[in-house]
């Protein structure tokens, strides 16, 4: 596995965690129906900044499959990831999703 550290990297683990997590109940529930694919994408894409943030974002060398592995109390909160999060929770999960899903977090 190599850590990621391009757009390129980072824009297929994208793909690849929203594929694999489509119309996963565990995950489903938080957003409006209608919303679920971009939802979903947003998710990821938040995820995933912050863990690259935290030097925990992987991907494997097949481009197959991705890794979220970083310390809970590493630091990585910045302006675009409190956008990202505002964006998700009020467009894409509505706002008693959005309030249950960040404090999931």
């Amino acid at each position: 596995m190599k850590r990621i550290t391009t757009q390129i990297e980072l824009d297929t683990a994208y793909k690849i965690a929203a594929a694999a997590f489509t119309d996963a109940p565990n995950v489903a529930w938080m957003f409006k129906p209608s919303k679920q694919k971009q939802g979903l994408k947003l998710l990821f894409k938040l995820l995933l900044l912050e863990a690259k943030a935290k030097k925990g974002a992987y991907l494997s060398d097949n481009d197959a499959a991705i890794l979220i592995l970083h310390p809970t109390q590493a630091k990585a909160t910045n302006l675009r990831i409190l956008w990202l999060e505002l964006v998700l929770a009020l467009r894409y999960t509505g706002i008693i999703n959005g309030i249950k899903a960040l404090k999931q977090k």
